[in-house]
C-alpha cells in the first residue's frame, strides 16, 4: 500500500499507512478489544464491526480497504444503546462464556437500526454468519427482539431486582459487561514488555518428525526464545483418561492431527513472531493416517503408538 488511509472509528478519525487485517489494526493498534479474534478466517463472526453501518467481520477486511469508511465497534455504541444490548443480552439469558456476544450485539445492531420492529425470521437471518459456542441461537434472538422493542418504544432500563428468593431467576453477575465487550480475555491483556507467543504447528496429520532445526529463528533479532519437546523438564504427555497427549511432539516420535505442536516461539512483536516461526525448519516423514472412527477401527493404523484406538468402553444395563 502506497499513501495514508484516512477512515473514521467510532467518530474518532484515523489513519494509516500500514496495510493490515482490520482485526490486527482495531485491537492492536487501537486497543479496541470488544473485537474478538477467534476463527481469524471470516467463519464465526467474532470479530463483527459494522462499516457504514453494515455488519462486516473485520478478519478478512484490510486498512487498504477503508479509505472514507466509518466503523462502529460495541465501544462506539451510545450510552443509550450499550444500557439497551447489555440489559436485553442479561435478561434473555443470552450470555455464558461472552466471547461472540459483541458481535452479536453489532450484528443486532446493523438490523435495528435499519428495521426497528424486525421479526423472529429477520433476526435469525441477521446473526446467521455469527456462531455461538455455548448459548445456543434461542435465547440470543429473543434477546435481540427484546432489545429492539425497548429501542422503538423508548423504554427505560432499570437494574434487575433480584430478592433472593429460592427458586428466583437471576442474571448472570458478568452478563452486561461481556455482551457489549468490556470482560477481558485473555488476548485482550496488553502489558509493559509483553511478549507475543505461538505454535510451530504440524504440516501433517500423521508424520514422523526427523529434525527440528531451531538455529536460524533463534538468531533472529526480537526472538526471546523458541522451545521444543527437548526443553520440556520430564514428561511431555498429559491428559485426563489417559496420558496420551504430547504437549510437544519430541523428534522421533509421530504426530496425531494437523495442529500437532512441534515448537514454541515468544517474540518481542507479532511480525517478528510469524517470521521466527518460519524460520524453523522440521524434516518429516509423512505416515499414513486416520480420518475417521470406521477408519480407526480395524487397529492397523493407532493414532498413539502406546495405545489402542478404542480410548474407554463402558457396558451400561
Amino acid at each position: 500500500m502506497t499513501g495514508t488511509v484516512v477512515f473514521s472509528i467510532n467518530a474518532t478519525v484515523c489513519s494509516t499507512s500500514k496495510d493490515i487485517k482490520l482485526i490486527d489494526f482495531l485491537r492492536d493498534e487501537v486497543r479496541l478489544t470488544s473485537v474478538k479474534r477467534a476463527c481469524n478466517e471470516g467463519a464465526c463472526g467474532s470479530c463483527t464491526v459494522l462499516v457504514d453501518g453494515r455488519p462486516l467481520r473485520s478478519c478478512t477486511l484490510t486498512t487498504a480497504q477503508m479509505e472514507g469508511k466509518h466503523i462502529t465497534t460495541c465501544e462506539g455504541l451510545s450510552e443509550r444503546e450499550k444500557s439497551v444490548y447489555a440489559h436485553a443480552f442479561a435478561e434473555a439469558g443470552a450470555v455464558q462464556c461472552g466471547f461472540c456476544t459483541p458481535g452479536m450485539v453489532l450484528a443486532a445492531k446493523g438490523l435495528i437500526d435499519g428495521n426497528p420492529e424486525p421479526s423472529p425470521d429477520d433476526v435469525r437471518g441477521a446473526i446467521r454468519a455469527n456462531v455461538c459456542r455455548c448459548t445456543g441461537y434461542k435465547k440470543i434472538e429473543e434477546a435481540v427482539l427484546l432489545a429492539a422493542k425497548i429501542l422503538r418504544e423508548g423504554t427505560p432500563v432499570s437494574a434487575p431486582e433480584n430478592k433472593g428468593l429460592f427458586g428466583e431467576s437471576m442474571n448472570r453477575i458478568d452478563a452486561e459487561s461481556k455482551a457489549i465487550g468490556l470482560s477481558k480475555f485473555s488476548d485482550d491483556l496488553y502489558l509493559p514488555g509483553m511478549l507475543y507467543g505461538s505454535a510451530v504447528r504440524s504440516k501433517y496429520p500423521r508424520a514422523r518428525v526427523l529434525s527440528v532445526d531451531t538455529a536460524a529463528a533463534k538468531a533472529l533479532p526480537g526472538v526471546a526464545a523458541v522451545l521444543t519437546a527437548a526443553d520440556v523438564p520430564g514428561s511431555v504427555k498429559q491428559g485426563y483418561i489417559r496420558q496420551d497427549w504430547d504437549v510437544m511432539i519430541p523428534v522421533g516420535k509421530t504426530t496425531h492431527y494437523l495442529g500437532d505442536t512441534i515448537a514454541l516461539v515468544a517474540a518481542v512483536d507479532k511480525d517478528i513472531l510469524e517470521e521466527a516461526k518460519r524460520l524453523v525448519h522440521v524434516e518429516y516423514e509423512p505416515l499414513p493416517a486416520v480420518f475417521t472412527a470406521r477408519e480407526s477401527k480395524n487397529g492397523v493404523v493407532k493414532v498413539h503408538e502406546e495405545y489402542d484406538n478404542l480410548v474407554s468402553e463402558q457396558r451400561i444395563v
